[in-house]
């Protein structure tokens, strides 16, 4: 009601009793006494809600009515957020022990499910950045409003991620790695005090008496850790590649992106995940063009992976059959497998703490 005048404001508190609706009324009217002048938050809400559903005739109608912002200031709004800088803008805060690191996945949308046509299919890219101390992003929340609609090769000038075809395919690569025996791997390791709390947590299980609870794990690092924890993680929406992500050229656009970016923050390797199908690839491609990027397997396919090896190495040994009590026999192949990540991690866990 801090946007509608106090004359105003007394009438409709006189004729609505609905809080909301006198606000929703009160701008209206304001809105459509002051067209040129003024956007009450309101109208540009719902003119937003209208067209993330795409309903266009729809919000062209209620505009018409005085119940929404018009589709052009709509399309405006978005042109506006495309231009406003939402990179770092503290670099002086980022040091050596910042941590910066880099996602890439593929991006489906399904633009027209009943022909299977016209479908996007595309590598999407984030950053997730831990300060050890203060903020990370723009702090400047406010949207400056551009005086006039763009072009499309105006909007997305110096927003995308540069093309670049990769043609070193037979120099080097995954082909050369030479597996060697497990034993070469193998050398004296001492980890530190804190991996005891892990066992200290699981014999808690044993040393409860009947009727005490053990905490889960989160509430148990909570009781045992003291200090000053690192911020939560910003995660910035990087830019999206047109091309199909399982391409050589995609991956190495995407990886060469990553690169440059680091390098822009004075990051000296570049780290940045893939999913399982992707990894290989992408690691393929480092090696052959001698990039400084570390690629990493995303977590939930590395877990997947593992619990695949248990599942090979205790096969024949009787552990189907107990979670055979749990679960139907197709669903224990899954676990088996790794693929049924959620019943397999409740499968795992019942027999460790049984």
């Amino acid at each position: 009601m801090k946007f509608v005048p106090h004359l105003l404001s007394v009438l409709l508190k006189r004729l609505i009793r609905s809080p909301l609706k006198q606000a929703a009324f009160g701008q209206a009217i304001v809105q459509a006494a002051r067209p040129q002048g003024c956007l009450m938050p309101l109208l540009f809400g719902v003119g937003v809600d209208l067209d993330q559903c795409g309903v266009q005739q729809l919000h062209i109608k209620l505009s018409r009515m005085g119940f929404s912002l018009s589709t052009d200031e709509i399309r405006r709004y978005k042109h506006s957020i495309m231009q406003t800088k939402t990179v770092v803008d503290n670099t002086d805060m980022i040091n050596e022990k910042t941590v910066m690191h880099f996602v890439a996945d593929n991006v489906d949308h399904n633009v027209r499910t009943l022909d299977g046509f016209g479908t996007f299919h595309g590598m999407g890219i984030i950053s997730a950045t831990v300060l050890p101390s203060g903020s990370f992003g723009s702090t400047q929340r406010a949207v400056k409003r551009l005086e006039r609609n763009l072009k499309s090769s105006e909007a997305t000038q110096n927003k995308c991620v540069p093309i670049l075809f990769f043609e070193k395919y037979e120099e080097g690569g995954v082909n050369n790695i030479e597996l060697s025996s497990i034993r070469s791997l193998q050398r004296p390791l001492e980890l530190p005090p804190l991996f005891n709390l892990n066992n200290l947590w699981h014999a808690a299980l044993m040393m409860c008496s009947s009727g005490q609870t053990r905490p889960n794990w989160s509430g148990f690092m909570q009781s045992v850790c003291r200090g000053k924890h690192p911020d939560v993680s910003s995660v910035e929406m990087l830019s999206i590649v047109d091309l199909n992500p399982s391409d050589n050229d995609c991956i190495y656009s995407t990886l060469m992106f990553v690169n440059n970016m680091a390098k822009s923050y004075n990051i000296t390797t570049a780290n940045i995940t893939f999913d399982q199908p992707l990894y290989i690839k992408a690691n393929d491609i480092v090696a052959k063009a001698n990039l400084d990027i570390v690629v990493r397997l995303g977590g939930f396919h590395t877990l997947m992976s593992f619990l695949g090896s248990i599942g090979h190495l205790m096969k024949g040994s009787g552990f189907e059959e107990i979670l055979g009590v749990l679960y139907g026999k197709n669903t224990v192949e899954h676990i088996m497998s790794g693929k049924a990540y959620a019943r397999a991690l409740r499968g795992h866990v019942l027999l460790m703490s049984k």
